[in-house]
């Protein structure tokens, strides 16, 4: 029987507790959505940068910066929405919170899918300014960045939730998401140039979504290639409301095994 995913009052209630920690704690919660991608430039970028021509780009801190720009959506929202869930399903004051309100795991994946994918934007969107500060970007590039985001976090985030489901990941398994993103992260073009690849990565980097989103981003603009744009993006929300019914639906056999 397919599941499908409902907006509802505990889902909005749900989503403004999100928010509202993330209110509180502000500027750690930036801090961490923004330090990651920061660390896998240094851990992997310098390094791996090094083995390949990089000549051939005009600029490469603006190179990398676009990659790295659009890996924060994937990181975040993949991240974002494990915690919640697992935060949701595991935290005693949360389990006395819903004895207020009736709360179903309808309400939990709907909201935590939610907030992964706002706060990943608005994380991006942070980023997005520091770039422009710092003259990495251009202010027209917004929003087909924006958009691009929002394809990327939008699946990430539903796939994730997914996986974590099926795996049992929700119950603090979530680091285990790196052996997903990593892979994923290095061959996506961001570091260097997806031509210096051979062919069988090069077939990964180019169409593994982040790698779609970050060769679609430099490589095209929104004005000439909108059906591009909204193929992506329209393909990004379809699978994602696939992914979300999908994980309702393993959850409910999972909770019927236990009962």
């Amino acid at each position: 029987m397919i599941v499908l995913p409902k907006w509802t009052k505990a889902s909005n209630v749900l989503f403004y507790r999100n928010f509202n920690v993330f209110y509180n704690h502000f500027f750690l919660s930036v801090f961490e959505g923004l330090i990651q991608p920061l660390l896998y430039l240094t851990c992997f970028g310098f390094i791996m940068g090094s083995w390949f021509d990089i000549t051939v780009v005009e600029s490469y801190s603006k190179f990398v910066f676009t990659g790295i720009l659009l890996c924060i959506p994937m990181s975040v929202a993949a991240y974002e929405v494990c915690y919640s869930t697992s935060n949701y399903l595991l935290d005693k004051d949360y389990k006395r919170f819903t004895l207020l309100l009736p709360v179903k795991h309808n309400d939990i994946y709907v909201a935590a899918f939610l907030w992964s994918t706002f706060k990943s934007l608005l994380i991006m969107g942070i980023f997005l300014v520091i770039g422009y500060a710092l003259r990495l970007i251009d202010v027209y590039a917004f929003l087909p960045v924006l958009l691009i985001g929002l394809a990327i976090s939008t699946f990430f985030s539903s796939l994730i939730l997914y996986i974590s489901t099926y795996f049992d990941w929700d119950k603090n398994d979530y680091n285990n998401v790196l052996y997903i993103l990593i892979p994923l992260f290095l061959f996506s073009g961001t570091f260097f140039p997806v031509a210096s690849l051979p062919v069988v990565f090069k077939q990964l980097a180019l169409y593994n979504p982040i790698g779609y989103g970050i060769h679609l981003m430099r490589d095209f603009s929104l004005e000439n290639n909108l059906f591009a744009y909204s193929i992506m993006i329209s393909a990004s929300l379809l699978t994602s409301l696939v992914f979300l019914s999908l994980s309702l639906r393993h959850y409910q056999l999972r909770q019927d095994k236990i009962h």
